[in-house]
């Protein structure tokens, strides 16, 4: 991430307005991690956007400008944001995967959708079987395990009833 910008020209709560792409997307950090204005950080990386960045500031703005969509609950402009920074300026998928704030986005259609559009994205098949391991997860383990486990209860009981139905046979001569 980019380190803060210096304010020293604001007065005191006041952001001064940003002068280049790199500012823009530091003062949008300053937004969203410190005050959590989500709406205002993604003006702030609307800005930077249209400051002409270079390729490392605009795949902040635009995975930032994404994170802050997602806490806004706006998933559609969050998923377009996320996918344009993969796919326009290599950002890992991995990181997309594995952050936090995307943790709401990655639950929903919109994100399972976009992974087919993603460089290095998955096929329909394995965002089946994503989205069934996240449902019911170690699926395959259990069955074999709760199978085994049933069937020997299964056999136990037979067994049981074997005796039972021996014992009272002897009882009853």
């Amino acid at each position: 991430m980019l380190k803060a910008a210096k304010q020293d020209e604001a007065a005191p709560g006041q952001a001064v307005a940003p002068k280049s792409a790199r500012e823009a997307v530091e003062q949008g950090l300053a937004a969203f991690k410190e005050r959590r204005d989500y709406a205002g950080a993604v003006r702030l990386y609307q800005m930077g956007m249209q400051m002409k960045p270079n390729d490392d500031e605009a795949r902040a703005a635009l995975y930032n400008m994404g994170c802050a969509y997602a806490k806004l609950k706006r998933w559609q402009e969050s998923t377009d944001c996320v996918v344009s920074a993969i796919n326009d300026y290599n950002l890992k998928l991995s990181v997309a995967l594995q952050d936090d704030d995307l943790k709401e986005l990655r639950d929903r259609r919109e994100w399972a959708d976009a992974l087919t559009e993603v460089k290095g994205g998955l096929s329909r098949n394995s965002k089946i079987d994503l989205r069934t391991e996240a449902k019911t997860p170690f699926r395959f383990p259990r069955i074999i395990i709760l199978g085994g486990l049933g069937l020997g209860a299964a056999t136990g009981l037979v067994i049981i009833l074997l005796r039972l139905v021996a014992s009272l046979r002897g009882m009853l001569q």
